[in-house]
């Protein structure tokens, strides 16, 4: 949870940071992809508090959907000109993407407490 707020400090930087504004377009893509990384944090979390095998695997199976929304803003955006908004962009979704990824790693410790439970 650590390493999301982390990176959720990097997209705010790099948002304060922009010499120009996002067009709308991208702007709603990309809270599209953020809102889904916090959906699927939440998710794994829940599973991790109630330690419930089967929401922690929904949550692993959620958090791969995330490259395919990273991999849409990307593709739509390598038309811009400026550098400076395209790094930014390509920062602020692999921030995103991180932490629907950090999302799996709590879902597995959930999955790993389900089968060590089993074992003793």
């Amino acid at each position: 949870v650590e390493r999301a707020a982390d990176h959720a400090t990097n997209i705010a930087t790099n948002v304060l940071e922009m010499k120009e504004p996002l067009d709308n377009d991208i702007i709603t893509k990309i809270t599209n992809m953020s809102n889904f990384a916090l959906d699927t944090l939440d998710d794994a979390c829940l599973s991790l508090f109630k330690r419930n095998y089967e929401e922690a695997e929904r949550a692993i199976e959620k958090s791969k959907k995330i490259v395919i929304l990273e991999k849409q803003i990307i593709k739509n955006s390598n038309t811009l000109t400026d550098i400076d908004k395209l790094y930014r962009i390509k920062f602020i979704t692999e921030s995103i993407r991180r932490i629907a990824e950090y999302s799996t790693d709590i879902a597995e410790i959930v999955l790993n407490m389900n089968v060590e439970r089993t074992l003793n």
